[in-house]
């Protein structure tokens, strides 16, 4: 039936996607760089992250999201390839649709040629999308301190849960792992240019060998720099015991949360599959940046655990791109200067990199090439404003401004209420006897003229 279908489905896009020969490249030109035991040098490390030894990070993604809401939406279309378009591009595809080489950001017209049964949904309303993800947050909420990363993602911390179970006692102080674990021997690749945080981990038949004959870069062994040489003061997990926690910075301890936190990560899926309907993939790990890298490993609708003792080695071939606050702006720096990933960047002092980048910025870039983010998860505050946009091919006259406004307002008044009623149930939560909203008291109306295919800028 169609969940046979769809399971021969996700199959087949695991086989496509684990199993593929699409090497990992670092930097925007797509060339590998591979780095051997002679170019030892590393800069100054940065500080290690003092939290880091005891908080607990879930990173969680719904897997094809826009995909599954309308699979949810219309039951016809589970089973068969479907691709959910805005204007005239994909913007994803069902498991059954990517197993046929449909990707995002594809046209139209390509995604037929490719797969001419596929059924194409209309994505440009998001209101559906928007209603299922608070559904997917209010589900994860359960579980800890829960931070929004797009409608379709999200962080929690679990750290107060791990340690109310390990102090607990009890099997749920000491279970099983759930899902998979992560070395930094195993190789992972990247099959999304647009998405350079996106990356897979593939055949775990091949090993690091075999990357390196064929010119991808090998991770950097655990606790180990890439010379062979123990980082100077440095535990075998390579962790400051003048910093960390003493009393869960031990290894086997670390690798005890984490699977805590791998459990609670597992309970909280199949609550938001409860709920809503809606399959995910999860990575747990000691901060928000990798557990964001582990979530993709072993997508779809599976988990991973990321170790401390791996994390730096996972990063080192990592493009520069794939890094916390590196946007096209700051890549082009880097890029300009020969640092195309996180091992080159190793090779920099921190100094350095806050002077080409900022402090702010240099700070974050020069930890994350080590695997260190100190970022803690927090709530996104409320939006300050709300902004509903969309592109013509034409509008050269008023009557074709009114029939613009017509198409547009009535979406921003939908996102008005809902951030009315969102507001709402914060102040609710937050124990307020009288309820409160938000009102909107500014309207700007926003243009911008396009002629010979270029735009002119913003107007107001």
């Amino acid at each position: 039936g169609a969940a046979s279908a769809e399971k021969r489905s996700v199959e087949d896009f695991r086989v496509r996607v684990h199993g593929g020969p699409h090497p990992l490249r670092a930097g925007s030109e797509g060339a590998a760089t591979t780095f051997g035991r002679d170019d030892a040098g590393w800069a100054p490390r940065p500080p290690d992250d003092a939290n880091a030894s005891r908080r607990i990070v879930a990173h969680f993604d719904v897997d094809a999201f826009y995909s599954q809401v309308e699979e949810l939406r219309d039951p016809r279309l589970r089973g068969r390839p479907m691709a959910v378009t805005q204007k005239f591009l994909i913007v994803t595809a069902n498991y059954a649709a990517r197993s046929a080489g449909l990707k995002k950001l594809m046209s139209l017209t390509k995604a037929k040629a490719l797969c001419p049964e596929v059924a194409l949904v209309s994505g440009e309303d998001l209101t559906p999308y928007r209603a299922c993800a608070k559904k997917v947050r209010a589900a994860l909420e359960r579980f800890g301190t829960c931070e929004k990363l797009g409608l379709d993602e999200c962080w929690v911390d679990l750290t107060a849960e791990v340690d109310r179970r390990i102090a607990a006692g009890g099997p749920a102080s000491d279970p099983p792992l759930v899902g998979h674990r992560h070395s930094s021997t195993h190789v992972v690749e990247s099959d999304n240019a647009h998405r350079p945080t996106d990356i897979r981990a593939v055949d775990p038949g091949r090993t690091n060998d075999d990357a390196a004959s064929r010119g991808v870069h090998a991770p950097v062994p655990p606790g180990r720099c890439e010379d062979g040489a123990d980082p100077v003061g440095m535990d075998p997990v390579g962790m400051d015991p003048d910093v960390w926690d003493p009393d869960v910075a031990d290894p086997d301890m670390l690798e005890r949360r984490l699977r805590v936190g791998a459990a609670i990560a597992a309970e909280a899926r199949d609550a938001v599959r409860s709920a809503t309907g809606l399959r995910m993939s999860a990575g747990i790990a000691h901060n928000k940046m990798l557990a964001k890298l582990a979530s993709g490993l072993h997508k779809p609708d599976d988990q991973t655990t990321l170790p401390a003792s791996h994390a730096a080695g996972t990063v080192s071939p990592l493009p520069v791109r794939a890094l916390p606050c590196v946007g096209r702006g700051a890549e082009r720096e880097l890029l300009d200067r020969g640092v195309r990933t996180a091992a080159d960047l190793r090779r920099v002092t921190g100094s350095k990199v806050c002077e080409w980048l900022g402090p702010r910025v240099g700070r974050r870039v020069h930890d994350a090439a080590w695997g260190v983010d100190r970022e803690e998860v927090a709530p996104k505050p409320p939006p300050a404003f709300v902004t509903c946009e969309d592109s013509f091919r034409s509008c050269t006259t008023w009557d074709a401004v009114d029939a613009v406004l017509r198409v547009i307002a009535p979406d921003l008044v939908a996102r008005m209420d809902e951030e009315y009623e969102d507001e709402v149930e914060r102040t609710v939560a937050a124990g307020a006897l009288i309820p409160a909203g938000r009102a909107a008291r500014t309207l700007t109306v926003k243009w911008r003229d396009v002629k010979g295919g270029k735009g002119t800028g913003w107007s107001r």
